[in-house]
């Protein structure tokens, strides 16, 4: 029963805007202020639908502000789709970890590693793929992992390294654990 759970939770924050309203995974206005709006006539700062359900507002400007700190071109968007990452990894049926930013910097890490930092439109692609990697082998395959990975293989090989190539290490990864490696 747990397991169905775990798969419909992972299922819901993938798939639907149930846990977040559906502009704000369209949203693309850039960040500039990592405080809540609050009036309708505040300028700046981060409406009420870039924050998911199952992180508070302090959580959601936690977040906002460790992605300005690395990340450039931050959008509302992209902070909706970090926390949902983070969600699916803390919630999945083998949790990632309990500690959400510890996961947040991970997923900041692997894309700074990559030399995205400065791309925000292929930040989703690379969160999904490190979720999807997770939930399908099992949590054989996680952020610290690809981390580790992309460091030993040195600046301009990870910076090279396209999504298909990220996808065959992870597999590769996975092969080596069933092995035993």
């Amino acid at each position: 029963m747990k397991y169905l759970a775990a798969i419909a939770l992972t299922f819901t924050i993938i798939s639907s805007p149930v846990l977040a309203d559906v502009d704000a995974d369209r949203d693309i206005t850039l960040v500039t202020k990592c405080t809540p709006k609050i009036f309708p006539s505040d300028r700046e700062g981060l409406p009420p639908s870039v924050s998911i359900e199952v992180f508070s507002w302090s959580d959601t400007t936690k977040v906002c502000n460790e992605m300005m700190r690395v990340l450039e071109g931050v959008r509302h968007k992209d902070i909706t789709n970090f926390e949902k990452a983070v969600a699916v990894l803390h919630f999945s049926q083998i949790s990632y970890g309990t500690d959400d930013m510890q996961i947040l910097k991970e997923l900041i890490e692997i894309i700074r590693l990559r030399g995205l930092y400065d791309k925000p439109d292929r930040w989703y692609e690379t969160n999904n793929l490190i979720v999807r990697a997770w939930n399908a082998f099992n949590g054989v395959v996680g952020p610290r992992h690809i981390i580790t990975f992309l460091r030993s293989a040195g600046p301009d090989a990870a910076k090279g390294l396209s999504d298909d190539g990220l996808t065959r290490m992870i597999i590769l990864m996975k092969h080596q654990y069933q092995r035993g490696d």
